[in-house]
């Protein structure tokens, strides 16, 4: 069994998102499976660790430092909020032991720090899988092969309906549209102050949509550490690459930086509607 850590006991670590909720957490994930070791629990917040421990009578730390070096993981899951994530995949990687973390999305709040959290797992040989688990979700992928059979024919545009900022919606609005169609295509993003997830690939002869928020098919949490572990086995990179964490970020930013600029204001109002048009790859 390969042994794992868990930094930040929040809602997608541990707490949950109440029991209407269809998302998964990282800890239920990780208890379930035979072939993963979880040593304990990272969080700042005292409150939160204890809770935790009690739950789960599992160790706890507040120095993730302390935390490697007791326990030695060979994964690290980084659950904690954005604004925080280059700085833990920083110390993950200064443990030897470390071979794949799985980040949590966004992978970072600006565009130059995704770029330096990538570039340094590379430097170090880590394998990083960035957490936009609809990749994973199982009528996310169907509706991939729909499109990608023809049936919509030629993938022209895609459209997303957001709530929740551009930051937090707005980089898993743009991965599952880069996600269904397989490639990158121009994006139109709505956010408005209610909270919702759907998006619309359209195509020469027809479109087809589906609505994310609090629609998740079970089981998406576990094929994404299948994801993980069989990257990390194989050296290659996972199905969410740190390419796909940046591309989703520099997406989501330019947007609302468009957006703003049409505007001429600071906060988003519902039914606003920002165009962004993304290049296609170059294939290299």
């Amino acid at each position: 069994m390969d042994k794992v850590l868990l930094v930040g006991l929040g809602r997608i670590g541990f707490e949950g998102f109440g029991p209407t909720s269809a998302a998964e957490t990282h800890y239920q994930t990780i208890h379930d499976r035979n072939d993963l070791k979880l040593m304990g629990g990272v969080d700042s917040d005292a409150k939160k660790r204890a809770e935790f421990q009690r739950v789960t009578s599992y160790l706890v730390w507040e120095s993730l430092n302390k935390a490697l070096a007791e326990t030695s993981p060979r994964f690290v899951i980084v659950a904690t909020p954005p604004e925080t994530h280059s700085a833990v995949v920083a110390e993950a990687l200064n443990c030897p032991y470390v071979d794949g973390i799985l980040c949590e999305k966004p992978l970072a709040p600006t565009v130059k720090e995704a770029k330096a959290i990538v570039k340094a797992c590379r430097a170090r040989g880590v394998t990083l899988l960035v957490g936009h688990q609809r990749r994973y979700e199982r009528r996310h992928r169907q509706v991939r092969k729909i499109i990608a059979s023809g049936v919509i024919g030629k993938v022209l545009r895609a459209e997303a309906y957001i709530g929740g900022g551009y930051l937090n919606n707005g980089t898993h609005a743009a991965d599952t549209a880069r996600f269904l169609a397989d490639e990158d295509i121009p994006i139109e993003i709505y956010d408005g102050p209610r909270c919702e997830f759907q998006v619309a690939v359209f195509g020469a002869r027809g479109f087809i949509a589906i609505n994310s928020y609090g629609m998740l098919d079970p089981g998406y949490m576990n094929e994404m550490y299948d994801d993980l572990l069989l990257s990390t086995k194989r050296g290659i990179e996972p199905e969410c690459s740190g390419e796909d964490g940046i591309k989703a970020v520099e997406i989501a930013i330019a947007a609302e930086a468009k957006w703003k600029e049409r505007s001429g204001a600071d906060t988003v109002s519902e039914g606003q509607r920002v165009v962004l048009s993304v290049r296609r790859s170059s294939g290299s």
